[in-house]
């Protein structure tokens, strides 16, 4: 019987039940981080999953000589390419890589790009393999038997530049960047020194760290939250990163938050940033929160500055503010940095007059955050300090 998978991501548990079954393909889809200058690590004495085939995203699945770094070939050689790594039209696909999550989600959206969904991500990747005990070899570079896979090729899963910019002033479309906070405001410059800082005009920040969790994915429950409290409105998401890769983990976290209305930007900001003419923003946006949006963020802060949240310290804020807005601004809060979240309280306050007495207020709330367990930390006690600061 053809194995058939449900679901987008799998366990390793999962995969070494099913390891010898016919139709299963394991592919190896290890790439080096664009910010790793040494990649020795990576490549020498390096192992593999048993049986696993070797994907080349670089050299096989991308245009060597495109202008810029892994832009996907045509359907027609993805099909040939594939044929050649024996993948047939019942095969069952599981990709992994050697860092957890990174450059698999990159092969799995090739393959939805190429309309064939038997495919899913090993959560975890490699080293949960590894940590496992499961089966490995010392990788194998193998010419298994050509298959007869074929390509549908799906354009409403790819955005290229031109959809990007008609796309900026679309009220029903969401561009989100997957890269660091400090790439995206241009405080930390880019890996490649030919490209600009900055992001998309009115895209929205979402690293792709924040989907991650001990080099596995947050749970269903926490994607979902993330990416409904990012899209109440349910607007179609056109996922930005550098050069495609982590726009996928972004794609893959919305697949299994069960958005379907998802496109990767394949050139993302490489292609953006090192082209003439296309409008660039790097300044944070206004903050338009409101009186109750602005207690969330600061209490928020304060319970999450240890990062645990007690559930005395939840109960507390939701004494003070509504489910809808804690949901809200809970998202925010912890996708922003430090930096982020002190300058937006700064921010908020530089252009909110706020009274003497709101002031008082305010800091008697974040105290009564820091005490609702009946303990405050030195972390706690660090962070109301610099806190009083701002506020006073």
């Amino acid at each position: 019987m053809s194995l058939k998978i449900s679901k987008p991501i799998v366990s390793a548990e999962w995969l070494e039940s099913n390891l010898e079954n016919q139709n299963l393909i394991i592919l190896d889809c290890t790439i080096p981080k664009v910010t790793v200058k040494s990649t020795s690590s990576i490549y020498n004495d390096k192992k593999q999953i048993k049986g696993a085939i070797f994907f080349d995203i670089k050299k096989t699945f991308s245009i060597v000589n495109a202008p810029f770094p892994n832009t996907i070939i045509g359907s027609k050689e993805f099909e040939v390419k594939s044929q050649e790594l024996g993948i047939k039209k019942d095969s069952a696909i599981v990709c992994y890589d050697d860092l957890g999550i990174y450059s698999s989600p990159r092969v799995w959206w090739m393959f939805q790009l190429m309309g064939f969904t038997n495919i899913a991500v090993l959560d975890g990747g490699f080293p949960k393999w590894e940590e496992k005990k499961y089966p490995v070899e010392k990788q194998q570079f193998k010419s298994p038997r050509k298959g007869g896979f074929k390509a549908n090729y799906q354009p409403n899963k790819i955005k290229f530049t031109e959809d990007v910019l008609s796309s900026i002033n679309n009220k029903d479309i969401i561009i989100v960047d997957a890269r660091s906070k400090g790439r995206f405001y241009a405080t930390e410059p880019e890996p490649r020194s030919d490209v600009k800082g900055g992001h998309i005009p009115n895209s929205v920040s979402l690293p792709y760290s924040e989907l991650i969790e001990n080099g596995s994915l947050k749970s269903e429950v926490a994607l979902k939250t993330i990416f409904n409290n990012l899209n109440p409105e349910n607007k179609a998401f056109i996922f930005s990163c550098g050069t495609g890769i982590t726009a996928s983990i972004l794609a893959l976290g919305a697949e299994i938050s069960g958005i379907k209305n998802n496109a990767v930007y394949d050139g993302s900001w490489t292609e953006w940033g090192s082209t003439e003419g296309l409008p660039i923003e790097i300044k944070m946006k206004n903050i338009t929160w409101s009186k109750n949006e602005f207690l969330a963020y600061v209490l928020l802060y304060a319970a999450h500055c240890n990062f645990f949240e007690t559930k005395e310290e939840e109960n507390y804020i939701l004494s003070k503010v509504d489910k809808i807005i804690f949901n809200k601004i809970h998202t925010e809060v912890v996708i922003d940095s430090d930096e982020e979240n002190l300058n937006k309280i700064q921010q908020y306050i530089s252009e909110n007059k706020l009274s003497q007495e709101e002031k008082d207020a305010l800091l008697k709330d974040i105290k009564n955050v820091f005490f609702a367990d009946g303990s405050v930390d030195v972390i706690e006690k660090k962070v109301f300090g610099l806190l009083k600061k701002i506020i006073s």
